[in-house]
């Protein structure tokens, strides 16, 4: 019997609104995921250490902000690129910020994509869309044993 593994998202953004957006394009297009969210660095990193002890859910793709209360996002990615349990797990960063010095760093601690969040509410389904049909058909990811 094979039991079915949905597709999980970390959202970590502290903006409300770029949550909703996030949360209503991802139903808008199809994209059949978990959506779990955190809305600060702290909250964050407890999500993160409870997968590490095996007490959470396991993200298939995080989507990180870079400027969150408590911890950064660099910060964070450096902790979840410097775990033995999470470093498979791509990180994509999804900031407001264009500047070089943010995208260089980003890749620099592993990133795995930065993008710049839209600008205009109409472009998060078209977003959201790539990110499902990339990371849900083109990749294949690595992830929990699928019994």
């Amino acid at each position: 019997m094979t039991v079915e593994h949905q597709f999980r998202v970390l959202l970590v953004d502290d903006s409300r609104a770029d949550v909703v957006f996030i949360d209503e394009s991802m139903q808008d297009v199809g994209f059949d995921a978990e959506l779990l969210v955190a809305t600060d660095g702290q909250a964050a990193l407890e999500l993160l250490r409870a997968v590490e002890r095996a007490e959470g859910p396991r993200p298939d793709l995080i989507l990180l902000d870079l400027n969150l209360p408590y911890i950064g996002g660099l910060e964070l990615l450096d902790y979840i690129k410097g775990s033995d349990v999470l470093v498979e797990v791509p990180v994509i960063v999804l900031s407001t910020s264009d500047a070089p010095a943010d995208i260089a760093s980003s890749y620099r601690g592993h990133a795995s994509s930065y993008i710049v969040k839209p600008s205009d509410v109409s472009e998060y389904d078209r977003l959201t869309d790539a990110l499902r049909q990339y990371w849900t058909t083109v990749v294949r990811l690595p992830g929990p044993v699928r019994v």
